[in-house]
């Protein structure tokens, strides 16, 4: 987890001077309740983020919070009956890393990084963490149970962009606030309370639709959901966007609704090949009907198309 939200909490903390332990998977394999780059921060009283849940937080978790003076370290959690009381199968291996004020500047520095959308790599390692110029593969170099490293790219999102600032919208961007996308969110109009009111959202404009194409970067990483407040728009959007370099495309509607615009960009000339990229209705079936609903059916969409890769 590299969220602005999250180390936004860290930074809070670290400015109350309160004591905080930094928990991050640097490593896993089998099924595991939380994979490599995944992070908590402890306090005595209060948990940021989750490595997974389950035995093994609960131990690091007290153990951050038992000892003292703690120094960094790496521990590993075998899921098994009877080495961890769990019925998973797998390993994960933790870097545990006290955090002080001095942390500060190297925290300020990540969270900058994270909302300019800047390429870095975080480091954790025997000596603390730090934000490094350039990129690196998330790994962890062992050379011995006090001398080790982990780097982890930060700085650069996948990056869903919501046209239209309604209702659905609103929910969407809260769901995916929790997936680690960039959120970008664009309407027509002024004055969209509910577009007013999305507090998850990097990024807010109003634009002209007519000139989407220019909005929309391209790309693997670039992700788009239609929802605008009008099927005249939704067209409009659609057909100039449907032959765009984008790793997802999706429109929000009923099945009938999308059998009416996809007819009209047939007559337009718009090949069935590109109009089959795009997901219509957004999300997968799940007899959603609320604009909770929705938003989690198309965050499932999303997630699933996104981790593909990696299955």
């Amino acid at each position: 987890m590299n969220s602005e939200r999250f180390w936004q909490e860290v930074l809070s903390v670290l400015r109350l001077g309160s004591e905080c332990v930094l928990i991050s998977v640097v490593e896993h394999s089998g099924s595991v309740p939380g994979i490599t780059g995944a992070k908590a921060v402890v306090t005595p009283d209060v948990l940021i983020g989750t490595v997974g849940g389950g035995v093994a937080e609960d131990r690091l978790v007290r153990g951050s919070r038992s000892s003292h003076p703690l120094e960094p370290s790496l521990q590993t959690f075998r899921h098994t009956p009877n080495e961890g009381g769990t019925y998973c199968s797998g390993k994960q291996t933790f870097a545990i890393l006290p955090l002080s004020k001095i942390d500060i500047p190297t925290i300020e520095e990540l969270i900058q990084a994270l909302t300019e959308n800047t390429e870095c790599h975080l480091r954790l390692d025997s000596n603390g963490i730090h934000v490094m110029q350039g990129n690196s593969a998330s790994e962890v170099e062992e050379s011995s149970a006090t001398d080790w490293q982990f780097d982890e790219l930060v700085g650069v999102h996948d990056v869903l962009t919501i046209i239209g600032g309604g209702h659905i919208s609103l929910a969407l961007s809260r769901v995916i606030a929790t997936l680690g996308m960039r959120i970008r969110v664009l309407d027509n109009r002024h004055n969209v309370a509910t577009m007013a009111d999305n507090c998850w959202a990097h990024e807010k404009r109003v634009v002209d639709y007519r000139e989407i194409r220019r909005h929309i970067a391209s790309g693997e990483r670039s992700y788009v959901a239609i929802m605008t407040h009008g099927h005249g728009h939704d067209l409009e959007v659609l057909a100039a966007l449907i032959d765009t370099d984008l790793r997802y495309l999706a429109l929000l509607g009923s099945r009938a609704k999308v059998a009416k615009l996809t007819a009209v960009l047939r007559e337009r000339g718009v090949s069935t090949d590109l109009i089959k990229r795009v997901k219509a209705p957004a999300g997968i079936p799940i007899h959603s009907h609320t604009p909770a609903e929705i938003a989690i059916s198309i965050a499932a969409e999303i997630v699933k198309l996104r981790d593909s890769s990696s299955s």
